[in-house]
């Protein structure tokens, strides 16, 4: 792709202070918000847990209006303001007090959607990685209030009662613990009267060009039944970001700034040009179809100026380890005059992007630590503007705050167009209410179903009950992971391979090409929910795919489950 000559722009650098940011031009009064949100056309959405706003970008991408929303962290809710109309409270959703304040808020307020992403650190790997580092210093305490956030949105879905619900996290939200906080937030939500489903999803596969998995729970209310969107086009780093300036980089020196033309050279940052070529410019005709998007609507002062391309400064060590990086290099690949940490420990302490393939997954992190994130082609790592290219922020969204944090709310960020298809799919459902994959079965009355013909069949079947109780008292090969899982605290669960075979069949989760080991597991955990006989209805599945839904060929005249069985050829399809 041959890049456009190079405009001349004037760069303006700021000095070391955080960006402020004035509200939304459209943002109603304190006192008028009730009559802006009565005046609406377009269907209400409520954000929790918000941030910067990246999931409330995508709703209003989709067709939702954000008419609230609250999170606890002030430079994210002056992000929030900033580029997003509705109110963006200060509130701790952890308190009844705050809860209370919300939902009267909300009261006479038709609400289509509450959507939301509690804190995910303590459920994330490297999170909770960083939180036990910090108790064994002695520095926090081993509780963390934040894994019980989930019950907050939870309570608040109860009281407003919307049409729809969307939460997302991460996925060891819901593969921790037995898949207890899954089981617990679908039985609650059964129960609320929402057919409600999760998937762990990867972004990529809906043009996010990062690798991103994600827990996507969404619930309907009134029966209506949830049509999970389709793949849509792949996103590489080149497509997201190529058409940014290149920037001038030296060890221990300024990189980028906070406002510079599409088209700016190198030289507009110090007037060397030395080891950086030519800007792709902002000519049209080379934009991938991404970059044309994150352009749209650049119209806020100057149409040409791109925001926030700038990142820190590189050590003069880490600027020769860079240069002779690839995207295949490992840290461990390095001279040894050039490593500082060791590489037995952080073989990928550096990371490289490649141009063609998609950049690793961009978390908060990056506000401390940009090495996994280094410059396809440049001897530096990312700016702010590329790290929210890669989550989907259009360059028109702005983040409030120091650089610092500026990165820490584009990681903690929902990538705008992940929030944009799950919100039109929401919408959709909400007015065609698509017709259920399992005869006269939602989601709940599959659950349902499923668990009466289980009970029935374990209770029943002679074979079946025998090969339960040599499971049950530790007998048979894993015959003791079967005994300890009865014998253990409430919200237990084994996946062996039989188990994760049915859940699989019944749900249609191969049919749709979710082949990965976890879709079978959050099948499973859906099916046998947690009340008092989910550790039953789990070792009578591992029975069923022993002794009934072998592999291969399935005895499926003699499954008790074949007639809402999404792969059966008895299914009442």
């Amino acid at each position: 792709m041959a890049r456009p000559a190079a405009r001349e722009y004037k760069v303006t650098h700021r000095r070391s202070e955080p960006l402020h940011l004035d509200p939304h031009p459209d943002t109603p009064g304190e006192l008028g918000w009730r009559d802006w949100v009565q005046g609406l056309s377009a269907p209400v959405a409520v954000d929790l847990f918000c941030g910067a706003g990246g999931l409330s970008c995508g709703l209003e991408a989709a067709g939702w209006q954000v008419v609230l929303a609250a999170d606890n962290d002030e430079w994210a809710l002056e992000s929030h303001r900033h580029n997003v109309a509705g109110r963006a409270l200060h509130l701790d959703l952890g308190g009844q007090r705050d809860r209370d304040l919300l939902a009267e808020l909300l009261q006479g307020v038709d609400v289509g959607l509450v959507a939301g992403g509690p804190p995910c650190q303590p459920f994330s790997r490297a999170g909770h990685s960083k939180i036990r580092s910090l108790v064994q210093q002695g520095v926090r305490s081993g509780e963390d209030s934040r894994r019980e956030l989930w019950r907050a949105f939870l309570k608040l879905v109860e009281t407003i009662r919307p049409h729809a619900v969307l939460m997302e996290n991460v996925p060891d939200m819901a593969l921790g613990d037995g898949f207890a906080v899954l089981r617990k937030m679908i039985e609650r939500l059964d129960k609320a009267g929402y057919e409600a489903e999760a998937r762990i999803v990867d972004a990529w596969r809906f043009g996010v060009p990062q690798h991103r998995q994600r827990l996507i729970l969404v619930g309907l209310r009134n029966g209506a039944a949830f049509e999970w969107p389709h793949e849509s086009a792949h996103t590489t780093v080149r497509d997201a970001i190529w058409d940014l300036p290149r920037l001038h980089v030296a060890p221990d020196t300024q990189i980028g700034a906070p406002e510079m033309g599409y088209g700016a050279t190198a030289a507009d940052n110090n007037g060397d040009t030395s080891g950086a070529g030519e800007a792709p410019g902002n000519g049209l005709a080379s934009l991938s179809g991404f970059a044309a998007r994150a352009r749209e609507g650049c119209v806020v002062d100057n149409p040409e100026i791109v925001y926030d391309h700038q990142t820190r400064a590189v050590r003069a060590d880490d600027f020769e380890a860079f240069e002779l990086m690839d995207g295949h290099t490992l840290y461990s690949d390095l001279p040894e005059s050039l490593k500082r940490y060791r590489d037995d420990i952080f073989d990928d302490k550096y990371n490289r992007l490649d141009w063609d393939k998609l950049s690793r997954t961009i978390t908060a992190h990056i506000a401390k630590d940009g090495y996994w994130y280094i410059h396809p082609e440049q001897p530096r790592t990312l700016t702010v503007r590329e790290a929210a290219r890669l989550q989907t922020f259009p360059d028109t969204f702005r983040f409030a705050g120091y650089r610092s944090h500026q990165f820490h709310q584009i990681g903690n960020a929902v990538p705008p167009v992940l929030g944009q298809i799950i919100g039109k799919a929401i919408l959709h459902s909400l007015r065609v209410q698509p017709t259920y994959k399992h005869p006269q079965a939602s989601a709940t009355a599959l659950r349902s179903r499923f668990r009466e013909s289980m009970e029935h069949w374990a209770n029943e079947d002679i074979a079946a009950r025998r090969a339960m109780a040599s499971l049950a008292k530790g007998q048979g090969r894993h015959g003791q992971r079967w005994a300890d899982l009865l014998n253990g605290p409430e919200g237990g669960m084994v996946t062996s391979a039989p188990a994760l075979r049915v859940a699989s069949r019944v749900s249609g989760a191969a049919a749709d090409g979710r082949l990965h080991k976890s879709a079978a597991r959050m099948e499973l955990a859906q099916l046998i929910g947690i009340s008092g006989q989910s550790k039953k209805l789990n070792i009578a599945s591992h029975v069923l795919g022993t002794e009934v839904c072998k592999p291969g060929v399935p005895l499926c005249d003699r499954c008790p489950v074949s007639q809402i069985c999404a792969e059966s050829s008895g299914a009442e399809l």
